[in-house]
């Protein structure tokens, strides 16, 4: 990967990361992990129990990606949260199904797509930042 993917995968990581912190209206903003490539990390681990990987493509690879965030997702024990934007478009979600409702879809392994207000009000509905 060249210099100038890197520093656009930096960017887009910023911008997500500024746009769920007005979303959850923290009076801070949530941090990149900069450790992420030592040993193929997660984009964002800020949130406890979540493991976030940005992308910002213009040629989606949904399926390459999401193994990525299971992967990511399962060494460090936490839900999986896939994040991608092509340009002049919004910024997509993607989580499992039962992250959302585990009391009705707990053996689910579905995945849904949502956008940066609802995983704001869920991560403040499972209290995740308290």
């Amino acid at each position: 990967m060249g210099k100038a993917q890197r520093n656009k995968g930096k960017a887009a990581e910023r911008e997500f990361l500024n746009a769920l912190s007005q979303a959850l209206q923290l009076d801070y903003s949530l941090a990149r992990n900069l450790q992420q490539s030592d040993g193929g990390g997660a984009d964002c681990i800020a949130i406890p129990g979540l493991a976030i990987e940005i992308k910002r493509h213009e040629t989606l690879r949904l399926s390459e990606w999401w193994q990525q965030t299971i992967e990511q997702a399962d060494r460090l024990n936490a839900a999986p949260v896939l994040v991608y934007r092509q340009s002049r478009k919004p910024w997509s979600v993607c989580v499992y199904l039962h992250w959302l409702a585990p009391s009705v879809y707990g053996d689910s392994d579905d995945i849904v797509t949502i956008n940066i207000e609802t995983l704001s009000k869920v991560i403040h509905q499972k209290e995740l930042l308290s």
